[in-house]
């Protein structure tokens, strides 16, 4: 993977900084679905990425304004290690945006494959009843460190610094002031206006939900602002049952 690669997805995991992160999820009884999705980075937020990038290894060559910070290639292969991924497709409509869209067999192997007794695996939780499907997504600092640890390529200098590993303790106000500082003024706001933005259709009717909105029978919006994610000082807990 490269330095630029390596960057973005650091800054993308520890605070998807003034990005718009959207993303669809087509989820049929069996677990089985697909994922669209759409990552668009705020201008300032490129300039950042050039001077690490150029602090990391001055003879890095930085893109022209036809060139993307993302590197389609490394992100498809990093994709496509997991083998209940297929169907991939990637794009770059410009130099700060990606889109994209696969299917995954499982729901539960969307992220990784892991040990069932590993805190990772309590990320995620699908059951699969005589008459209808649960979903359960449980975030904790527990399980999303063990998330880290076990995807390298995410658990870079970056979030191990500013990602929820090293937050244990602080107040919002604390990272945000932290952030500042580091990143600049305008990191703050964008930490601040950041969600991570969530539609799941399934192939049926919804029964219930919780922590989402409910849009139609068939459609819930989860709204996850990226400030909770990092900060963790409580249990963010998402379910979905359905039929």
């Amino acid at each position: 993977m490269t330095i630029r690669n390596t960057i973005i997805l650091g800054l993308f995991v520890l605070s998807a900084l003034s990005c718009t992160m959207k993303q669809e999820i087509l989820l049929e009884k069996s677990g089985e679905g697909q994922v669209n999705f759409e990552i668009g980075m705020a201008s300032y937020l490129g300039e950042v990425i050039e001077q690490v990038e150029m602090l990391l290894d001055p003879e890095t060559k930085i893109p022209d304004e036809e060139g993307s910070f993302f590197d389609v290639e490394a992100i498809e292969k990093g994709f496509l290690e997991n083998e209940s991924i297929s169907g991939l497709e990637l794009k770059t409509p410009d130099k700060l945006n990606l889109e994209g869209s696969f299917r995954f067999s499982s729901v539960e192997d969307i992220l990784s494959k892991v040990k069932t007794d590993s805190p990772q695996s309590k990320l995620i939780n699908f059951k699969k009843g005589a008459s209808s499907s649960d979903l359960t997504v449980k975030i904790t600092r527990e399980t999303i460190v063990a998330l880290l640890e076990s995807n390298p390529a995410l658990n870079n200098p970056l979030v191990e610094n500013f990602g929820p590993a090293a937050t244990a303790g602080l107040s919002s106000s604390d990272y945000l002031d932290m952030m500042e500082f580091a990143l600049g003024e305008e990191s703050r706001m964008g930490i601040q206006n950041s969600k991570l933005s969530i539609n799941i259709v399934v192939a049926g009717k919804i029964l219930k939900q919780s922590g989402g909105t409910k849009i139609n029978s068939s459609t819930v919006r989860f709204d996850i602002p990226l400030l909770d994610i990092l900060i963790l000082d409580k249990t963010l807990i998402y379910t979905l049952s359905y039929e």
